[in-house]
């Protein structure tokens, strides 16, 4: 046998042992790989709150099968802005978190979003059924259900314990109204030394605020409650001075490094300062002064699936995942959110292993306003920002001009 017979002959039991390397392999796992790629099916889930990826990690785990791309946003604007530029690209994911603050309406009617009723049935003994009435309605539209509620943030008052403990005012943490409130922290200050930076600090989300002091306010008429709702905004900075002007962006930060005695925000950043507080003071929780417990404001969480031929099937079984009773039950501790399950959320009241510092706000009736999605909702949230923060700004600003103009947003 000549020179090139051998070479051949090498070359042809390289490739069967190849082969049979290849075959025996594959034949273990079962599947080539591009067969393997198109037996996971992909999963995406925009987020705005990052305090749902433990979920959704462990959902990831009892589903090998799905490949679930989880891509968190700084803010529901961010979320917002990004979905409304992907559904013109049809590039938007299956799933989304919505906020009820606004935008259901405007998705609703373009097309964006799928009935809850096509993708979860409220049959009998479903989670869903149990979920508190005023809470699917602020994502129904139009005779439709657009998401599927999983939590809901009320408006507190956030303290500093340690300070107000320190100053000996514990026992006097019961303020009526705004203007109580501004008079109080007056006169603490003035009092004794002071050992914090700022008195009161409000979040930069100033509607889901001032919509449940409107909400609380009473008056003969709308014109009359939302001057005076007005005029008491305006004493917190120029009459009472216990609250800085324009500050709304740091508020935040400020209470986490204890430069701030009070701070008026909702319940989901809880999560935020038992993570970056870490110890350094004790905090405590209050009812909103000027809010009422009958006529709560909430600003509710949601996820929706969104329209499409291409859309995941597991979208339907996150959402489930997401709102059985286990870890609805989970929720307050995870994320600061109250859970939305009537029957959860009245077990959450006498559970002995819930935080005290909630004792406060749990011993309310917490009783929810009806407010359905409207596309008055976003210019409205912006009038109201831009309005307080004028207020703010200038001391020589006009009320009267300002509820000229805010007037016809408010419900």
């Amino acid at each position: 046998m000549n020179r090139t017979g051998v070479v051949w002959i090498v070359l042809i039991m390289l490739v069967m042992a190849s082969l049979a390397v290849y075959s025996t392999y594959f034949s273990q796992v079962r599947s080539f790989p591009e067969q393997r790629s198109s037996e996971v099916e992909k999963l995406e889930c925009w987020v705005y709150n990052k305090t749902w990826e433990p979920y959704l990690s462990q959902f990831q785990s009892e589903h090998p099968q799905v490949d679930v791309k989880v891509r968190v946003f700084r803010s529901y604007q961010d979320l917002y802005d990004e979905l409304l530029t992907s559904l013109s690209a049809n590039t938007a994911p299956d799933l989304v978190e919505l906020s009820s603050s606004y935008g259901v309406a405007e998705l609703a009617e373009s097309g964006a979003l799928l009935p809850t009723r096509k993708y979860m049935p409220a049959a009998s003994g479903s989670p869903v059924g149990e979920i508190v009435a005023s809470f699917t309605t602020a994502f129904g539209y139009k005779g439709e259900e657009w998401a599927v509620p999983l939590g809901a943030s009320i408006p507190v008052l956030f303290y500093n314990r340690d300070l107000v403990n320190r100053i000996g005012s514990a026992k006097q943490l019961s303020f009526s109204d705004l203007n109580r409130l501004g008079s109080t922290i007056q006169a603490w200050t003035t009092s004794g030394s002071k050992e914090w930076q700022q008195e009161l600090a409000i979040d930069k989300d100033l509607s889901a605020l001032f919509m449940n002091l409107w909400e609380g306010m009473e008056g003969e008429t709308r014109s009359s409650r939302l001057s005076e709702l007005l005029y008491m905004w305006r004493g917190l900075v120029y009459d009472s001075k216990v609250m800085k002007p324009l500050q709304h962006n740091l508020a935040s930060s400020d209470f986490i490094t204890g430069k701030t005695l009070f701070y008026a925000a909702g319940m989901e950043n809880v999560e935020w300062f038992d993570r970056y507080i870490a110890g350094k003071f004790a905090y405590g929780l209050l009812p909103l002064p000027g809010s009422s417990a009958n006529k709560l404001v909430p600003k509710l969480t949601a996820f929706a699936a969104l329209s499409g031929d291409n859309k995941s099937k597991y979208a339907t079984q996150l959402i489930q995942f997401m709102i059985t009773k286990e870890n609805q039950k989970k929720l307050l501790g995870l994320t600061g959110y109250l859970p939305v399950l009537q029957s959860v959320l009245e077990e959450l009241r006498l559970d002995p292993a819930v935080s005290d510092k909630y004792n406060e706000i749990l011993k309310l009736p917490l009783s929810f306003v009806q407010m359905q999605p409207s596309t008055q909702d976003r210019p409205r949230s912006q009038r109201i920002s831009d309005i307080l923060e004028r207020i703010e700004g200038d001391p020589s600003a006009v009320e009267g001009d300002a509820l000229e103009k805010l007037l016809p947003f408010m419900p």
